[in-house]
């Protein structure tokens, strides 16, 4: 299989060809937060998967618990997370997003959403309901097997 053929590469240059659009949109709604790539995708597990403590952020970001409290504490500061104790384990400290982090997860997810719809919608039918058939079962699976 070349390169160009790849899962990997496959997968990239669709995300490119199908969504730039709405990625530039959001990114430039990550910019004007301020935000770091890190600092997005926490919010988007906090979005996707509800609390979370801490910890399990940083086994996920594969950052140091340092580096993750920090950037917790930097999203705490922009009002977009808050930390509290977990009533189970007070050493613990859960990471929820906030009702303005949820807004903000909304928009870069509905300016990436859709540019996809718009790129998908221009599959010729018969390709688009296969690929969607297809994607349906992929993101069913990978469900089952991150939980």
């Amino acid at each position: 299989m070349s390169r160009k053929n790849s899962p990997g590469h496959l997968i990239h240059e669709f995300v490119v060809r199908i969504g730039s659009v709405g990625e530039a949109k959001a990114l430039t709604l990550i910019h004007d937060a301020g935000l770091t790539m890190p600092q997005v995708i926490a919010l988007s597990l906090l979005h996707h998967e509800g609390q979370q403590p801490i910890t399990t952020l940083s086994r996920r970001l594969g950052l140091s618990l340092s580096a993750t409290s920090a950037m917790v504490q930097r999203l705490v500061e922009l009002t977009l997370v808050a930390r509290a104790e977990d009533p189970s384990d007070r050493r613990q400290k859960q990471v929820t997003l906030t009702p303005e982090g949820l807004t903000f997860v909304d928009k870069v997810t509905a300016e990436r959403t859709a540019a996809i719809a718009h790129g998908v919608g221009t599959l010729p039918p018969d390709l688009r309901k296969q690929f969607l058939e297809v994607l349906a079962r992929v993101v069913e699976h990978l469900r089952g097997e991150m939980s």
